[in-house]
Order: structure tokens, then sequence, then C-alpha cells
């Protein structure tokens, strides 16, 4: 083991002095750079020429460099190590212009109070993490080579970050402290094998139009902001959980075989343009309402866990949409709502003022209220458990037969044309 305490200086004084070099070997076992303890400017470290720690067979540390200072951390060095690689400054900045390795490890970079700089280029063997209030050049580009589960963890301290592109072999993770956001300036991020997680408590916002892929689940927490598009695609059938309300005048668009969960209200502030989700899977809407200027189209199987509210211009719903048994189902939509089956819901609304299309039953405990046309795609049976009111105010048609079972009063408000009709 290599250990230096104290203001540490290497410098290329001649071409065959290259600085600190510890080679492989059995000896070998690691190298420890600690810049000391005051605040003074004295604990800082600089490193020039190259500094390279080999396999040290099964000792403890064998191969790794760590590179510790309460000041900056600087330096031209190409570093390399064949296990773990630390470089972190508790008050200042960590700024490698040289290329940075290592083949077997983690790699870490923090300056939690200041910036980290990675511009001679980054490659990493295991997993990578990186905190700072800022990243320069190579901080957000690691090389992860053929890994396959490598795990790429970004922690902003302060003011927030805007990511582009971004992908990770394993997890993707990025976390906005104190106060910060978390911006998608436009482009990709991806876990190639593993899941995505963005966290910021103050928002997350979509600035260009962005994508998010990945195998497993995707995890978003925080109030979103929809200024461009968003997908969110999980090729894998993840869980995709958005753990905070979102608003905004684009599109969001959820693919996953998996369960989708909005936790929080949708287009409340500012309604979205639409919201769409793919067959396969499941929503589940727990915000109470979701609102959209144009249309809303979930092809799989959708849940509410309290009343709840869908209002926009076309609503469709190609699977079953059911409640808790006490949850109110409201339906506002301006042009065709179109409904497979409901269940499990208390009082049923729809009044949007466009029109209703029904391919499946409807089962409530309370009332039913259809203040629009109402056209059959199916034979249908409308059913109150409670004995609540059971009301088609406008016209009812198609070619099918309908059945309304209620204790309560039915109401037919204009023409039925249909093959059927039978009131219990």
């Amino acid at each position: 083991v290599l250990s230096i305490s104290g203001v540490v200086t290497a410098t290329t004084a001649t071409a065959t002095d290259r600085g600190i070099v510890l080679a492989a070997g059995t000896s070998a076992t690691g190298v420890t750079v600690n810049g000391g303890g005051d605040t003074g400017g004295n604990a800082k470290v600089s490193i020039t020429g190259s500094l390279s720690a080999g396999d040290g067979g099964t000792a403890a540390n064998s191969g790794s460099v760590e590179i510790r200072a309460l000041d900056t951390i600087s330096g031209s060095a190409a570093i390399t190590a064949a296990d773990t690689l630390v470089s972190a400054s508790a008050n200042g900045n960590v700024s490698h212009t040289g290329a940075l390795e290592s083949t077997g490890g983690d790699t870490t970079l923090s300056a939690a109070a200041g910036t980290v700089e990675a511009s001679g280029g980054l490659t990493v063997g295991g997993n990578y993490a990186v905190t700072a209030q800022d990243f320069l050049a190579g901080a957000l580009a690691p090389n992860f080579g053929a890994g396959t589960t490598n795990d790429f963890t970004i922690t902003d301290t302060a003011g927030g970050i805007s990511l582009g592109t971004l992908s990770a072999p394993g997890t993707l993770s990025v976390t906005a402290l104190n106060g910060g956001t978390i911006t998608l300036a436009g482009g990709a991020l991806a876990s190639t094998n593993e899941a995505v997680a963005l966290t910021a408590a103050a928002g997350i916002s979509v600035a260009g139009v962005s994508t998010i892929v990945s195998a497993a689940g995707q995890t978003l927490t925080g109030p979103g902001d929809l200024g461009a598009d968003l997908t969110l695609t999980s090729s894998g059938g993840g869980a995709i959980v958005i753990n905070g309300t979102v608003d905004g005048a684009s599109n969001l668009v959820v693919n996953t075989g998996g369960a989708t969960t909005f936790a929080g209200a949708i287009g409340v502030g500012t309604a979205l343009a639409s919201l769409t989700t793919d067959a396969g899977g499941s929503t589940q809407v727990n915000g109470g309402s979701v609102t959209t200027t144009g249309n809303q189209s979930y092809n799989d199987n959708v849940s509410i866990d309290e009343s709840t509210t869908f209002s926009g211009v076309d609503g469709s719903f190609a699977g079953t949409l059911t409640g808790t048994g006490t949850s109110d189902l409201t339906l506002s939509f301006s042009g065709a709502t179109s409904l497979q089956s409901v269940s499990n819901i208390e009082d049923l609304l729809s009044n949007g003022g466009g029109t209703t299309l029904l391919n499946g039953n409807v089962s409530t405990s309370g009332g039913q209220n259809y203040a629009d046309a109402v056209t059959l795609g199916a034979d249908v049976t409308l059913a109150s458990s409670g004995n609540g009111a059971i009301t088609l105010a406008s016209t009812v048609g198609g070619a099918q037969a309908l059945t309304v079972n209620t204790g309560g009063t039915t109401t037919f408000g204009g023409a039925v044309s249909i093959t059927a009709l039978a009131t219990d």
C-alpha cells in the first residue's frame, strides 16, 4: 500500500519520470492519497504524470486507487485502477483532465460542494456514481465497455441538472437534492438491462421531446411539467410509476406490459395534450383526475382507487374499468367515450356533451347517469346493485339488446332504437 498524507504533487520531471506509478504485482495492494485535514489551502491534491494500481492478488483493496481531499483535486494524470477508483473532495472541485479507468471495479467521483470534470475520458469496469453541484466535460459520459449490469448513479446537490441522452447497462438513477430540478432537454434516457429512476422533489421538467427506455421498471418521483412530449417504455414489462402530479400541454405516452401507476392528479394545473397507454398490463389512476385538451386512450385495463374524473375530447377505454366499490366515476369527454366494461363503481356520470359507446356491461352500487347519446356496440346490461337510478337522458341506438336492472328508477329521456329492451 502506498499511503501519503498531506499535500501531494506528482510531476513529470523527465521523459522517463512519470510521477507516481504502481505496477502490477503481489505487493501492489493499492494507492491511497489523502490531501490532509485542514481548510487553509493545504488540503489539495494535484497529480500530473500517471498513477496506476495493478492487481495485488487477494490483498485488501488490491488494485484500488483512492484520492480524497477537503479542498480541490486536480491534475492531468492518467489514472488506472485494476479495482475501485475513488476521487472525492469534501469542499472543493474534482477535475481530472487525464484519462480515468477502473478496469475491474466501481468508480466514484464526488464533489458535493463543487464541480466534477472528467475531460480526459472515463472508462468504468463496474458501477459509476458521480455527485456534484455541476457536471463538466466527461463527468456524465462514462464508457461501460461490454458491461451488462453496470449501474450509473447521478446525484446533483444544488441548482438542478439538465440531461440529454444518457444510457447505462444497469440501473440509471438521477437524483436532484436541495430544491433542484431534473430537466429532460431532449433525447433518450436508457437502461439496457435494468431500471430507470428519476427523483426531484422540486420537479421533473421536460424541455425537449424525450424518451425513457428500460428493460425493467421506471420510477419518476416529483411533480412533472411537460413542456414537450414524453414517452416512457419498458421493453421487459416492468412497472412504470409516476409519483407526482403531471401538468403541461404536451403528449404523454406510457408503454409497458406491466403495471402503470399515476399516483397524482394528471393535468389538474395545465391540461396535457393527450395521454396514451399501450395494450397489455394495467393502469392505476390514484390522483382523482385526468385532464387533457385532446384524447385519452387506455389500451389496457384501468383501475381507480378514489372518485375520479376523466376529461378531454375522445376517451377510449379498451379494457376493463374498475373502482374500489365506493369510488365514483365521471366521464366528461366532449367527443366520443368508448367503454368495454365498467364494474365496482358507486355512481357513474357521463356528461361531456359528446357520445358514449357501450361495448360491455356496466355495474354500479349506486346510480348511472348518461347525459349524452348512447350507442350499443354489443348486448349490454346496466345494473345497480344498490337500487340506484339509471338515467339515459338522450337517445339510445345500436343494433343490439339492452337490459336495465335496478330496484330504483329507470329513465329514458330520448328515442330508443335498438333490437331489444328489458327492465327488471
